[in-house]
């Protein structure tokens, strides 16, 4: 390992506003992908630690590195440590070439993906509260038919939610609208183009903006995407979302370790100049296998000892899932 094998590793590695109103899933899966908080201000993240063991990106590149956790003032020593900011397009584009080789994951038709998210997630104390999510999809239009979170089960009907009604619209408006990158279908991802400047200018026409911009809506919609659609992604589609992303505003890049697991967090960091208020929210990939991992928001904690207010991680989630046979089958 020489200084050039060591620049290369760091330059290669470095719930939406407006629309209809939530259903009885978007409001089960909040645990899983917390809403926007008008009023609360997140940023960039600072180092909390180094990174440790060995981050491989691209090309057998890689640099070991030392561990060396720190908690901030007030709170508990954190399971993520952070090495960056780097280039995200850089990133992205090494990534998508590891993708290149990553296969969708079979599937029979009538089978279901089964996606289990357990998180942790800071509460008005400012401690790191766990909390476990699981849900169940019909890959066509990655329609939600059972969630559970934190062991209960939010698909029964109730005085105030009928999920079978909400299920029946959503099938309705998948084949009144067609697929989108909102409500994809196995079909869709299939076909959908492989240049990245076409695939990115349908996003942007087609995403939630309200008083976030397009580039805003599209990061959630991926996010989203990776969130429930992961294992069943043509290679060569993954590849597309990951060049396309790379188009992005707002964006950054760093290695982190979350849980163990070094992983690669691309970030977008957006502001609201009438409020003042700042969105910062990562998807955290795995750069061994090319596939999204997980999730994190950062906040801005103010009235800490140091002149600047401090930006932690608030939520982080890493996700697993499962092609399974039966609603309810892990």
């Amino acid at each position: 390992m020489n200084d050039d094998d060591l620049t290369a590793v760091r330059t290669l590695v470095s719930p939406r506003q407006g629309g209809p109103a939530p259903t009885w899933a978007d409001v089960a899966s909040r645990r899983a992908r917390p809403a926007r908080r008008s009023g609360r201000v997140r940023g960039v993240a600072i180092p909390v630690a180094v990174a440790a063991a060995v981050v491989a990106v691209a090309a057998g590149v890689a640099v070991a590195l030392r561990p060396a956790h720190v908690a901030t003032p007030g709170q508990a020593p954190s399971t993520t440590a952070t090495l960056g900011p780097v280039d995200a397009a850089t990133a992205l584009r090494a990534l998508a070439g590891v993708a290149a080789s990553t296969p969708a994951v079979p599937r029979a038709p009538g089978q279901y993906i089964y996606v289990r998210s357990p998180s942790r997630e800071r509460d008005t104390s400012g401690r790191m509260r766990p909390h476990d999510h699981e849900m169940w999809l019909d890959p066509e239009g990655m329609i939600c038919l059972k969630i559970i979170a934190d062991g209960e089960d939010m698909s029964v009907p109730g005085p105030k939610n009928d999920p079978g009604a909400e299920i029946a619209q959503a099938r309705h408006d998948l084949r009144l609208l067609g697929p989108s990158l909102a409500r994809p279908t196995p079909a869709w991802l299939d076909a959908l183009t492989t240049d990245p400047d076409q695939a990115l200018a349908l996003f942007r026409a087609t995403a939630p903006t309200g008083r976030w911009s397009a580039d805003h809506g599209v990061f959630d919609e991926l996010t989203n995407l990776f969130w429930l659609a992961d294992p069943i992604l043509p290679s060569h589609t993954r590849v597309t979302l990951y060049r396309a992303m790379a188009g992005l505003t707002g964006l950054s890049a760093q290695t982190v370790t979350v849980q163990g697991r070094d992983l690669l967090a691309i970030r977008r960091t957006e502001t609201l100049a009438e409020f003042g208020s700042t969105d910062s929210d990562e998807i955290l990939f795995d750069p061994r296998t090319g596939r999204a991992a997980g999730q994190r928001t950062l906040e801005r904690i103010f009235g800490t000892p140091s002149p600047r207010p401090a930006d932690v991680v608030g939520y982080e989630t890493l996700w697993t899932w499962a092609i399974v046979d039966s609603v309810g089958a892990r």
